[in-house]
């Protein structure tokens, strides 16, 4: 596709779609800051480190979706400044005693839900480029809530391995 090509199919998109696009991406940065403040509190290494790919993989979204400047001019300021977007590293070793996996599920499957319903209620036309991502986006929220449904449903806080010694 030519840059002019390109161009095009950005201004055929209506402001609307821009908006809710953009309204997307603001619950996006909220989902990466749930990830952030419970991954800490997760006493379980396997699950830890899953819910920081998770968080990764919104990181990398993100990322993908402000390489569009009409897009991050349509963004609020706080959403449009420069934030750590390095990768989670997953497990601390932190002591069970701060292990609160069963808060955390449940916190990060609350905004993943949240997430979903934002990126399923976006409509009209998209680039190609974005129509992708956005349907990737949709792929990944469906399978981060199923498996967020499956370790609380196992009650994995209550397994008898938590931190090793």
């Amino acid at each position: 596709m030519s840059f002019l090509e390109s161009l095009s199919q950005w201004w055929s998109v209506s402001r609307s779609s821009v908006d809710d696009l953009a309204r997307a991406v603001t619950v996006e940065l909220e989902v990466i800051a749930a990830y952030d403040r419970v991954i800490p509190h997760v006493g379980h290494p396997g699950t830890a480190d899953q819910l920081a790919q998770f968080r990764n993989e919104h990181a990398k979204n993100l990322s993908a979706l402000k390489s569009w400047k009409r897009l991050v001019r349509r963004l609020p300021r706080r959403t449009r400044e420069k934030r750590d977007e390095s990768p989670s590293k997953g497990f601390a070793g932190l002591l069970a005693a701060t292990d609160d996996t069963e808060g955390a599920l449940r916190e990060v499957r609350a905004v993943e839900e949240l997430a979903q319903r934002g990126w399923a209620g976006l409509s009209g036309f998209l680039p190609e480029r974005v129509g992708k991502l956005v349907e990737r986006i949709r792929e990944d929220e469906k399978r981060h809530l199923r498996f967020l449904d499956r370790l609380i449903q196992s009650r994995v806080w209550n397994l008898e391995e938590h931190v090793p010694d």
